[in-house]
């Protein structure tokens, strides 16, 4: 809401790729390929089907999963290592999102599948797939980076030293037409043109220096082994239902175990090296009063990825065949470089989804071989189990409450409230659309908003961070709506002139009364909190703001 799906309608109303006037400086620098996608259903001013790509993604990692595994196990276990990989708690959050990082993970099973079949046997529909699929990887996140050069590096070695350049000379006198025709879509797919215009407009490739040094570890080797020490503990994701087993059994939950062996043994070491932000304000936390990991920004990759697929990464380096350990080289690399390049940041989770799915086929391999010991109909049932729970509980589109499952459970009883706390009852079975608005804004501005400006306005829009665009746009596709960028953005305050040729001015998450002028002005919506954020339930806070008419 903040970004990805508001940059896509700011690129339809200025018919533009590139953006100067944001609310914030992802809706420029970042690149567009995942995001564009959703053009397909913005482009009618609907929400309906946004998800749709995110599901589909889904569903080719649970296929690529099972064919990358089918390469080295019977039927039976590459359906159990497809189960394990569609149960990932993270996977399945992101199947109904929005956000491009789970289009980053398909891609990245796509590379090794279709890399495999080029080592079989060279064929010009793999190898289309691997380089653009490379190119597509490389349009959806930056970070696709850590993922490209390693995989590009070994799969080239490894192709050279099997078949040497005769297939690819042949290619190229053969089907020299068609190569003509991948390079501009290479090109276009790389977004050069995009970071051309960041270094431009903004001074770096990536985006504002200030931005990216942000986004980066500025302590080196010892921040990237800090890194990596915090994202290892985080990858313990054993998940809600086993922390209330163990609060229940003994009153400790193992979150909260966990987090005090961080605190105790770990932070007096590495401190906040490699961190974005400090200790003091922004703490390592596993864990709320109820859930583990149990939304998109939160979970990891649950029991599964923590005890099957690192230790398989590790086993598959040494013990696996020539491709298993390239894969296995590449999907470790890829972590090296994350911790090394990434600021961390509580939610960094989402980078890893390439590495504990694009590692089906390294367990697949390992599965086969320790069948009596890990029984696939065991791992089955558990992953079937884990899926369920996740399509059930999950913060942003909860089926049930959380605590009123939890209590259920405890009591062998339905809770009073179970259901009423779902998604599907608290949106009226989908009919009420501004139910996502309402409960980040916490009152209906948004529907007062349609109903009281007038059409085909110009309206401006000042905005802090963390601010929701999308939904002022999405339901006034007449209005042009254009972001006065402020201090965060230009280092210059707003002044009276920035104003001039608008006929309104809103502001989200900002304060109107600086903009404010009692005997030209026209206030036409005051919000202000009556508490602080952290004092109120989610979807009651009053996020500041206003509507003037100018």
């Amino acid at each position: 809401m903040r970004y990805n799906l508001t940059r896509v309608l700011l690129f339809q109303q200025e018919r533009s790729l590139f953006l100067t006037n944001i609310t914030e400086f992802h809706q420029a620098v970042f690149p567009v390929g995942g995001d564009i996608l959703s053009h397909l259903f913005l482009r009618y001013y609907t929400d309906y089907g946004l998800a749709t790509i995110s599901l589909l993604a889904y569903l080719s990692i649970g296929f690529g999963g099972y064919a990358l595994a089918r390469k080295y196990a019977s039927s039976n276990v590459a359906w159990t290592v497809m189960l394990i990989v569609i149960s990932f708690p993270l996977l399945v959050r992101q199947a109904t999102g929005t956000k491009p990082d789970i289009l980053a993970t398909a891609v990245v099973v796509l590379c090794f599948l279709s890399g495999r079949g080029m080592l079989q046997r060279p064929n010009l529909k793999d190898g289309l797939l691997v380089i653009l699929g490379l190119g597509f990887g490389l349009s959806i996140k930056t970070t696709f980076i850590a993922f490209l050069v390693p995989f590009s590096i070994v799969f080239a070695c490894l192709f050279l030293k099997q078949y040497g350049l005769g297939p690819i000379l042949r290619f190229l006198k053969q089907r020299w037409g068609l190569f003509i025709v991948i390079v501009p879509a290479v090109l276009v797919f790389s977004q050069f043109w995009l970071f051309m215009h960041n270094y431009i407009h903004w001074g770096h490739w990536a985006g504002p220096i200030e931005f990216v040094s942000h986004h980066k570890n500025q302590d080196g080797l010892w921040g990237a082994i800090a890194n990596l020490l915090r994202y290892g503990v985080q990858s313990v994701h054993l998940m809600t239902p086993v922390d209330a087993l163990s609060d229940w059994l003994s009153g400790l939950k193992i979150s909260d175990l966990l987090e005090r062996a961080y605190e105790t043994l770990l932070h007096p070491v590495i401190g906040d090296l490699g961190a974005a932000y400090s200790n003091n304000i922004v703490k390592f936390e596993l864990s709320d009063t109820w859930t583990w990991g149990d939304g998109q920004n939160g979970a990891w990759f649950g029991p599964f990825g923590f005890l099957l697929v690192l230790p398989v990464l590790v086993y598959t380096l040494v013990r696996g065949s020539t491709y298993l350990r390239m894969a296995s080289i590449v999907l470790i690399v890829y972590v090296a470089v994350l911790c090394w390049q990434l600021a961390w940041m509580p939610w960094n989770c989402r980078f890893f989804g390439p590495v504990f799915a694009g590692s089906a086929g390294c367990l697949g391999y390992w599965l086969e071989k320790r069948q009596k010991i890990w029984k696939p109909r065991i791992l089955q049932i558990v992953a079937l189990s884990i899926l369920v729970y996740c399509c059930a509980i999950n913060q942003d589109k909860l089926l049930v409450g959380p605590g009123h499952l939890m209590l259920s459970i405890k009591q062998f009883t339905p809770a009073p409230g179970l259901f009423e706390h779902g998604i599907w009852a608290q949106a009226d079975w989908g009919r009420d659309r501004f139910f996502y608005a309402r409960r980040y804004y916490g009152n209906n501005r948004v529907k007062e908003f349609i109903d009281i400006v007038k059409p085909n306005a110009k309206v401006a829009v000042v905005a802090a961070g963390q601010s929701w665009l999308f939904h002022y746009m999405l339901y006034r596709p007449d209005v042009h709506f254009v972001p006065l960028p402020g201090k965060a953005i230009t280092g210059k305050e707003l002044d009276a002139d920035s104003l001039e040729g608008f006929d309104y001015l809103l502001c989200i998450n900002r304060s109107y009364e600086e903009f404010f002028l009692p005997g030209k002005h026209e206030l036409l919506q005051e919000y202000k909190p009556e508490k602080r954020m952290w004092e109120t339930p989610l979807g009651e806070y009053i996020l500041p703001g206003g509507l003037i008419r100018l």
